[in-house]
């Protein structure tokens, strides 16, 4: 008789922490989350609580605990945030500083003396020279707060948000037992390079920051010690949120193409390697011993953050769903989308947004929707040109629940889109801990292109907005 087994699966993002409960087939039993609060104290400044991010995973999980029969088994795997990083004292756990968001550029003015570096950093990180990355953070960290510079250097920690939640919820955060993080957010720092999977001696030195401060880097599974709720639970894998989602259907698979539409959104293709593109990122999505497996991806930085923000603009009490703007019935405007900072292809951080055109509310709130569609067209643009087979794209994040997004952008990209489920990162790390290598599809939708030459006529003048904005005519 097989042992009883239940898979806790806890994912960390900018708006909410998750955590869902999954019995031994990766079949979700139950869901809870908990409401992240963010905070914005200066212009250019994104933080969390930790605290609050300690006490939102502690709360969610012990809620799916309470649903396991006292005799089974639990086991635990966690998904958090790229580039967000936090500061502590390892001994006592004490957080020396907000959670620093990966979209937080307050350090932006440590890059400026790289700049000639900026090839080199790629070539081994796969990122390019950007202050949402963690280096930068980590660097402005230690000059700036007074908890930080005044910690015993044996006894300071900077690292991904991942390594703290990690710290904090288990037992394994004693003096002679150093902290760890999993090689896919570690990748994330900016100062890890792809071929070692550790940290690169000679990027430490250029940003300034002492290896001591650092977690160990370790594979995505790993004895990452036993989470103290309502019962003892095996932390047994630690992953950047934008990898698990990779995973929601168990195995990868090359021919797919994958999107990922949250805070931000993000364009990625699978590869056993590591291709060059100056305009695309390289990143490192899971690592077990010898195995490593590397994404081609494309950032948007302001997604459903963008429609937050014009939210705030306008002083609405919500935002509008994008199938319930009256679309075909007034002129959508046209917005060059900077929020949180213009990604890739173009990576001009000096960028801010605006509206080109746009006479009403309502064409203004198309605008903003339109724009993340045509970045990610963008993006998707750059990446079949290096992955020509890729024949459909799987769809996730809080956007992708709207079906007439999903099919603006089937019609725009022109190839199948599927769509299975929302909570892609949280299923992603179920199918890991399970070691599941294909799940049943579900009965999703399928958005087959149709032809839609209004949408593709406002990309091309979009298109050339964006670029004699920002003075980029090709990539």
């Amino acid at each position: 008789m097989l042992e009883p087994i239940f898979y806790l699966s806890t994912d960390v993002g900018g708006h909410s922490v998750r955590t869902s409960l999954y019995d031994r087939e990766c079949n979700c039993l139950a869901r809870f989350s908990e409401a992240v609060v963010t905070e914005k104290p200066r212009p250019g400044w994104v933080e969390h609580s930790p605290p609050q991010l300690v006490a939102a995973v502690t709360a969610t999980v012990n809620q799916c605990l309470e649903l396991v029969p006292p005799a089974a088994r639990v086991v635990m795997g966690m998904s958090t945030q790229r580039s967000s990083i936090v500061c502590w004292n390892r001994c006592t756990r004490e957080p020396l500083s907000a959670v620093l968001s990966w979209q937080d550029v307050r350090g932006a003015a440590y890059l400026e003396p790289l700049a000639r570096q900026r090839r080199v950093i790629k070539r081994k990180t796969g990122l390019v020279l950007s202050p949402h990355y963690s280096a930068s953070k980590i660097r402005w960290c230690l000059e700036h707060l007074p908890g930080v510079s005044e910690c015993a250097p044996q006894d300071l920690v900077i690292a991904p948000l991942g390594a703290y939640l990690v710290s904090a919820v288990t037992a394994r955060a004693r003096a002679d037992r150093p902290p760890l993080i999993d090689a896919s957010n570690a990748a994330r720092t900016m100062l890890v390079d792809l071929e070692t999977c550790d940290w690169d001696p000679a990027l430490l030195q250029a940003f300034g920051i002492p290896r001591a401060c650092l977690p160990a880097v370790v594979d995505n599974h790993s004895d990452f010690g036993t989470g103290c709720f309502l019962r003892p639970v095996d932390l047994r894998l630690l992953i950047a949120d934008q990898s698990a989602a990779l995973f929601a259907t168990g195995r990868h698979e090359t021919e797919t193409g994958y999107i990922n539409i949250g805070s931000g959104a993000f364009v990625l293709g699978l590869t056993d390697s590591a291709p060059a593109d100056d305009r695309l990122l390289v990143s490192l999505v899971y690592k077990q011993g010898e195995r490593r497996l590397f994404a081609l991806e494309g950032t948007v930085n302001g997604a459903a953050n963008a429609l937050s923000w014009f939210q705030q603009q306008c002083g609405a009490a919500a935002v509008p769903a994008y199938h319930a703007l009256k679309r075909g019935q007034i002129e959508p405007g046209c917005f060059l989308n900077a929020v949180g900072g213009l990604g890739s292809p173009w990576w001009c951080a000096q960028c801010s947004s605006r509206f080109v055109t746009g006479d009403s509310v309502e064409a203004k709130w198309m605008a903003v929707y339109e724009s993340i569609l045509f970045l990610l067209y963008c993006n998707f643009r750059r990446l079949r040109e290096h992955l020509p087979g890729l024949a459909q794209i799987r769809v996730s994040g809080g956007l992708s629940a709207d079906p007439a997004y999903c099919q603006a952008l089937a019609n725009l990209l022109d190839v199948r889109i599927l769509h299975e489920q929302v909570e892609a990162s949280s299923n992603g790390v179920a199918c890991l801990l399970a070691g599941i290598e294909r799940l049943v599809p579900s009965a999703g939708r399928r958005f087959q292109p149709q032809d839609d030459q209004e949408l593709h006529n406002r990309f091309r003048y979009w298109e050339r907005q964006m670029h004699a904005y920002t003075g980029i005519d090709k990539f």
